[in-house]
């Protein structure tokens, strides 16, 4: 199955973050998800910042743009490898804030974050 087709049976194909300053926030994203993010223009005429993974995963991007205004737009999950916790250190060391407390679900826990833009997000860590 080519990666087009297993894009065309997910719900989401891809999401994209609108931000305030496209250079500082692939600097705050790559920061705090340890991905080596890097502005690219392959994508598209648009410069963008993607949110690597497997091919054919479902991913995203950062893109120039107006943010949504603080506690409002789309909230994205983003998975982390190591903790939460160290996860949520480096959320605040890179300029963002972050909730002190996680939200245990079957599958794992999570926290809600904030970009410097207002931009939020979740963290998630799933059970081992």
């Amino acid at each position: 199955m080519t990666s087009t087709a297993i894009l065309m049976d997910t719900p989401i194909v891809w999401t994209e973050i609108r931000v305030g300053n496209l250079e500082s926030a692939t600097a705050f994203y790559g920061a705090v998800l340890q991905n080596g993010m890097a502005i690219t223009t392959e994508m598209g005429p648009q410069p963008m910042a993607v949110f690597a993974g497997p091919k054919g995963a479902v991913a995203g991007h950062l893109v120039q743009g107006k943010p949504a205004s603080d506690g409002s737009g789309p909230l994205i999950h983003f998975n982390v490898h190591d903790s939460l916790d160290a996860a949520r250190a480096r959320v605040k060391s890179a300029g963002g804030s972050a909730e002190d407390f996680n939200i245990d679900i079957p599958d794992g826990a999570f926290f809600y974050a904030t970009d410097p833009d207002g931009n939020a997000f979740g963290l998630f860590k799933g059970n081992s």
